[in-house]
């Protein structure tokens, strides 16, 4: 994730969380327009309305306003005054949800604000690649924004042990252009507890998200570009074979044998579709750490090399693939080496083989196709 600036004479770091300059006390937000961390000045006569530095007119998203669980803001035209609703908007982030938990109860709004956390991470890259994920112009109804579900079917006080009565099982998965998420992987101890029932070295909110949307994308380039599915079943295998029956056997007989030769998880062995999900997840990963790294050399000078890769470097492709993964791969030994030294778990318990670098590219690839069709 970036760094950004305040423009007040200090000039801290802003986060991508953040909501307030420490320095100035000024409001601070993300504007999905410019992909920027921005300061903010409320408007002197409209109550509600918030000037970024040029003057234009901004209201924070209304989970902001609401519930604290957004600091998106959303840019009003400058002809707003007389012709809009002054009601407060749901940001790009926010008008993607369709189902949010119930929020009488109070950890419940907690978890939520996890899952939005790493939601808005999510969107981010996916913004930065030129991606769509809202109202999509050319693709049909079904697909042309990305859906998301937020449901729990057991209590969040037994850290979902205790079942809720008359509600049916939550699944977390992706269907028909709509991502559906428990409540429960917002949990640290539910999560932990799944993660090690299942004997999983990686299971985190964030990968739960840019694993879903590989599905969602899968469906979307599938529609723009007919010759899509049979490319990708020439690196990934036949997406077409019987998913149910794929799913059963995994979690009855685990991962195939040497799964390590050619996948880049046990998981992605369960079927090509997963596969395909599995590899859109790490190639999101990968984009997002090196743009954290290419951020924090700017800022921390001790780290900067000559070849070091700039942001726009990372999201617009002007690089190789090979660039990219060869930065990559010098990068994971780097972040599980600085865990190692605090006596902590590798943060990238994973080995990218030759064969799962060929799936990563076909990924990297076929954005690139995609982005030339949308554009």
């Amino acid at each position: 994730m970036n760094l950004f600036r305040c423009t007040c004479n200090e000039s801290p770091t802003l986060f991508f969380e953040n909501t307030h300059c420490a320095a100035c006390d000024r409001l601070v937000g993300f504007d999905p327009g410019s992909l920027k961390m921005k300061p903010f000045k409320p408007d002197p006569i409209l109550e509600g309305i918030w000037r970024d530095e040029a003057g234009a007119p901004f209201s924070k998203c209304v989970n902001w306003q609401q519930h604290n669980v957004c600091n998106w803001m959303v840019a009003l035209p400058n002809s707003f005054e007389g012709s809009m609703d002054l009601s407060p908007p749901f940001c790009l982030a926010c008008r993607c949800n369709l189902v949010i938990p119930d929020l009488s109860n109070n950890l419940n709004q907690i978890l939520w604000g996890r899952m939005e956390v790493a939601k808005r991470r999510c969107l981010y890259t996916l913004s930065a690649l030129n991606l769509p994920f809202l109202d999509c112009p050319h693709l049909p109804a079904d697909l042309a924004t990305l859906r998301f579900k937020f449901m729990n079917d057991k209590t969040p006080d037994s850290h979902f042990r205790r079942p809720i009565a008359g509600v049916p099982p939550v699944i977390t998965g992706h269907l028909n252009g709509t991502v559906t998420i428990n409540l429960a992987e917002a949990d640290d101890v539910a999560r932990t507890h799944t993660q090690s029932e299942m004997d999983e070295n990686y299971r985190t909110l964030l990968g739960h998200f840019r694993h879903e949307t590989g599905h969602y994308y899968w469906s979307v380039f599938d529609r723009l570009d007919p010759g899509f599915a049979s490319r990708c079943r020439d690196t990934f295998g036949d997406e077409r074979l019987d998913y149910t029956a794929a799913l059963e056997r995994y979690y009855a007989t685990g991962p195939v044998e040497n799964w390590q030769e050619t996948f880049v998880s046990p998981y992605a062995s369960a079927h090509p579709s997963e596969d395909w999900a599995e590899c859109w997840s790490h190639y999101l990963h990968m984009l997002d750490t090196l743009e954290t790294h290419s951020s924090f050399s700017a800022l921390l000078r001790g780290f900067e090399s000559a070849d070091s890769l700039t942001t726009e470097d990372i999201h617009s492709h002007r690089v190789s693939f090979d660039a990219l993964m060869t930065r990559w791969m010098d990068m994971t030994v780097y972040l599980n080496g600085l865990n190692q030294s605090m006596g902590m778990p590798d943060p990238y318990p994973f080995v990218l083989t030759v064969s799962v670098q060929a799936k990563i590219r076909c990924i990297h690839e076929e954005i690139d196709r995609a982005i030339d069709l949308l554009l």
